[in-house]
């Protein structure tokens, strides 16, 4: 693919996401899959998905050998890929700690508590795929999702911000 296709591409996509719409979208978009995603899953596998994402995000930014795959794909399908190796990892990962902790509670029996973990687990998630954007400067968000999810700081708060909810939930 030539640099004018990959261009237009950014564009195209740059287009979509400056639009302000976008800050409604992902406001509900994260206040509807942390409710469903709290209802869906048990404490188990709240915690277990939890343990997934810092293990898969961890990996993922240290495995070297994964920029001779990447690298050489057009921004979007570096993208996608990458979020697609996050996935995987997030994936394997979770079902080993589901299975470590299966029959065990691990959070507490407050539905608040759920839910309060699950919307930081999906603010995180947000959080990671955001930061594997392959060029965050070709992108503009508007400032309330830059502020959210897309800036390069946020990810350290949304990654103390589940773990620290944990603490205070099992505390």
């Amino acid at each position: 693919m030539n640099s004018l296709t990959q261009l237009a591409q950014f564009q195209s996509i740059a287009v979509y996401l400056s639009n302000p719409a976008w800050d409604v979208v992902a406001l509900l978009a994260f206040g509807v899959l942390g409710f469903i995603y709290g209802v869906m899953s048990g404490r188990g596998r709240l915690v277990a998905v939890l343990f997934g994402l810092y293990i898969a995000k961890l990996l993922f930014d240290n495995a070297w050998f994964l920029g001779r795959f990447t690298d050489a794909l057009p921004p979007l399908q570096q993208f996608f890929a990458s979020v697609g190796i996050l996935a995987v990892l997030t994936f394997v990962f979770s079902y080993i700690f589901a299975k470590c902790f299966s029959g065990r509670v691990l959070v507490g029996e407050r539905w608040w508590q759920i839910f309060l973990l699950a919307f930081l687990e999906v603010g995180l998630a947000a959080s990671i795929i955001f930061s594997v954007l392959p060029s965050l400067e070709l992108y503009t968000f508007s400032p309330l999702v830059k502020t959210l999810f897309a800036s390069p700081n946020v990810l350290f708060w949304w990654l103390l911000l589940p773990a620290a909810a944990l603490f205070f939930i099992l505390g």
